[in-house]
């Protein structure tokens, strides 16, 4: 089953970060190294951490939030983590809730405010998350 975009919610601190316009790649993977003998043709493959690469968060900027998009500035500004949240429009029941992918303690490295040729301005923020999010399955 695919799953379509339009519906993900993205929550900083369980506060909804507003007008979502871009969401980057969720990146689980594991670094390799590889070890060739000198003595044969053997190749023997190293399996190194997983690690989670940098989420990418950008959303139509409110300069009177005093929640999500706060936080995220606040935390560039003083160095802070966030708890930050991920949810798949994947409800299987009208009450339910799709799939989370939560990381706490996420630190907030980058933030970059953009003129949009429309009049409004966009804010993107960087996150470096600590590890494997909590997944917790659609309901």
């Amino acid at each position: 089953m695919a799953i379509q975009t339009t519906g993900i919610i993205v929550r900083v601190n369980d506060t909804d970060i507003g007008a979502l316009q871009a969401l980057g790649d969720i990146k689980i993977a594991r670094g390799t190294k590889e070890y060739s003998a000198l003595n044969t043709q053997d190749v023997i493959i190293a399996v190194g951490r997983a690690q989670v690469g940098d989420l990418s968060v950008k959303v139509l900027l409110n300069p009177d939030d005093t929640g999500a998009q706060k936080a995220l500035h606040d935390a560039v500004l003083n160095a802070g983590t966030v708890k930050f949240e991920v949810e798949l429009p994947n409800k299987v029941t009208d009450s339910g809730n799709g799939t989370k992918y939560t990381w706490e303690g996420a630190v907030v490295t980058d933030e970059t405010i953009t003129p949009d040729e429309d009049g409004f301005l966009l804010a993107s923020f960087i996150l470096k998350t600590p590890g494997f999010p909590v997944i917790t399955a659609a309901a």
